[in-house]
């Protein structure tokens, strides 16, 4: 069909422009703001540079090429210019924040593949258009954003901002070109044809954001669902409260307070709710990032599972060299507290879910590993140490509980030491069923209980046994000026 037969394939005006925005708003912009889903995450922000970049490079063009590829690839490499740019961002802290804090857990399919399908729509209506034979931005920046708004939320779902942004103007110009042809097509079929298209991108258009909007609404942030997410499935849902939460808002209080450089130890994938927290609270640094050197999470692992006074020393040395003079241990746990006969002060740690049956047909309660006890492995591996110096074989019946096995060293290890003192001072008889029958005690020379936050997670029913499940942060403090003794 040559260009001079359809007016999709006309050069378009710019009240076209003005169409395609008003589109835009009617189809996307409505639903969000009504559905009230505005907020803002530091990989949103990733997403406005991921915009912004093609944009102005695009910009600088003053003759483009005219090849349709060589305009695609070149749309294409800018957008891996852009992630290359964000990347390097992230790795050198220029861009830290709160990323998943307010983040929710996505279905891409069923959150995206609407917008994506009604958008791929478009790109083949628009990529015919004379408006990628324009000049250098047009034609470079749209396709860039539509790989970019397609693909992203498939590898982070945290770049719904981005992709809104990007697929929503070319829905809305898709939409605009298509209604406009039906008025100057003559044939009543085809007129028919293109007036359904025009509908059915608008109600997909309408029908994608809405979805979104509500599960957005609808879903809690992942900071309330933190380690837990494994075991959600169990039981009755108590989740009203985070726990990581309302200790952030304890370490950001203590921060405030506290002078000189400080360190905060943790999981490195806590270290992104950490930083976007605190915020400018104080000179904070973490040990480890998502994105750290190997070595800083190994380091980090030798922290969590020496004893106590290898861990003061290594976090001496730490501290040496990076200036901190208060040094901050954060862990988390899960733990169940007996609600047979009337709630109970003893806490399991673990989190209990339903197991086999015994010889009698009776079920007996298992109990699963979360937090940081559930990633005993992982540390163990970075450390180079094999896992059955921390664990007895044997124990564990499934493979949530093996962590919780622990042997005499085990036991001994900071990680655990600071979980048994954190809920033994918190008003909790400690009981670790996998490692002894016995209430547990640990006593801690050099470090100092800030904070225990505990919240519900859910209650579940075992046989006769009935259990809260919940999951706990803990807060611990070094003074860096109180190891002068230790060599």
């Amino acid at each position: 069909m040559s260009r001079s037969c359809s007016p999709l394939l006309r050069e378009k005006q710019f009240s076209t422009y003005i169409y395609g925005l008003t589109a835009w708003l009617a189809a996307y912009a409505a639903p969000v703001l009504l559905l009230g889903t505005s907020y803002l995450t530091s990989t949103c922000m990733l997403g406005i540079i991921w915009l912004a970049t093609p944009a102005v490079l695009a910009g600088l063009f003053y003759k483009s090429p005219e090849k349709a590829s060589v305009r695609f690839f070149t749309a294409f490499f800018l957008a891996i210019f852009s992630i290359l740019l964000s990347t390097f961002l992230f790795k050198t802290g220029l861009l830290t924040g709160y990323a998943e804090i307010f983040s929710r857990r996505f279905n891409p399919v069923i959150d995206y593949g609407v917008l994506g399908i009604f958008s791929l729509m478009g790109l083949i209506v628009f990529s015919r258009s004379e408006i990628l034979a324009g000049k250098g931005f047009a034609r470079t920046v749209f396709p860039a954003g539509f790989l970019l708004g397609l693909v992203l939320p498939y590898v982070d779902p945290t770049s719904a901002l981005s992709s809104l942004v990007f697929l929503a103007p070319l829905v809305g110009i898709t939409l605009a070109s298509v209604a406009a042809s039906t008025i100057f097509i003559e044939n009543f079929r085809r007129r028919i044809l293109f007036a359904t298209i025009s509908i059915v991108i608008l109600a997909g258009g309408v029908a994608a954001n809405a979805a979104y909007s509500a599960s957005v609404v609808i879903a809690k942030p992942s900071i309330y669902l933190a380690d837990m997410d494994l075991y959600l499935g169990v039981g009755e849902k108590l989740l009203n409260e985070s726990a990581w939460a309302s200790a952030l808002e304890t370490l950001k209080a203590n921060l405030s307070s506290t002078s000189g450089n400080v360190l905060v130890v943790s999981y490195w994938d806590y270290s992104w709710w950490i930083l976007g927290y605190v915020g400018g609270a104080g000179e904070v640094k973490v040990l480890s990032t998502p994105l750290s050197d190997l070595s800083y999470k190994r380091l980090t692992s030798w922290v969590l599972l020496s004893d106590e006074l290898t861990a003061v020393k290594i976090l001496k040395n730490v501290s040496e060299a990076t200036g901190a003079s208060t040094i901050y241990l954060v862990v988390s746990t899960a733990f169940s507290i007996s609600l047979t006969g009337g709630k109970s002060n003893n806490a399991y740690i673990g989190a209990v879910i339903p197991g086999a049956s015994n010889q009698y047909g009776i079920q007996l309660p298992y109990y699963a590993a979360a937090g940081d006890l559930y990633r005993i492995p992982v540390y163990s591996s970075l450390m180079n140490k094999s896992l059955y110096e921390f664990i007895n074989t044997g124990v564990g019946r499934t493979v949530y509980e093996v962590p919780l096995a622990w042997s005499a060293r085990g036991s001994e290890t900071l990680l655990a030491s600071v979980i048994v003192d954190g809920l033994s001072k918190a008003g909790f008889n400690v009981y670790n069923v996998l490692h002894s029958q016995n209430k547990l005690s640990s006593t801690l020379k050099y470090f100092e209980l800030v904070n225990v936050t505990a919240k519900p997670v859910y209650s579940v029913t075992v046989s006769y046994y009935s259990f809260e499940v919940n999951y706990a942060v803990l807060i611990y403090r070094l003074n860096v000026s109180s190891l002068s003794g230790v060599v």
